[in-house]
């Protein structure tokens, strides 16, 4: 499941937070509970609709697998590359773990 930092998700819409689905993760630090919202994430010119959590405390955007659902996608670990598509027309995404996405109210 992607991740939205709170100040990243009231940038992007207008929910109030304490009133939407929540959901409980398990994180590296323990459990937490998180809101649950839509967003449309576009990075590179691919979009996904997708439901994201929001991270109560911590200042944290994280793309999770759940973007590439559908898509094939393959990683360069020599050049730390991500790469969406089917050789030979795939599209370089994300490189050296730098790129933007650009995350909408659905």
């Amino acid at each position: 499941m992607s991740l939205l930092s709170v100040s990243a998700a009231q940038q992007t819409g207008n929910e109030n937070l304490n009133t939407v689905r929540r959901m409980t993760l398990q994180t590296a630090n323990g459990r937490i509970e998180c809101p649950v919202i839509v967003r449309r994430i576009q990075l590179q010119g691919i979009s996904s609709d997708l439901e994201v959590a929001v991270h109560p405390t911590d200042d944290i955007q994280l793309l999770g697998v759940d973007f590439f659902r559908g898509k094939n996608y393959s990683v360069d670990y020599e050049s730390n590359t991500l790469f969406i598509g089917n050789a030979p027309h795939e599209r370089k995404i994300l490189s050296s773990g730098k790129a933007r996405a650009i995350v909408r109210s659905h």
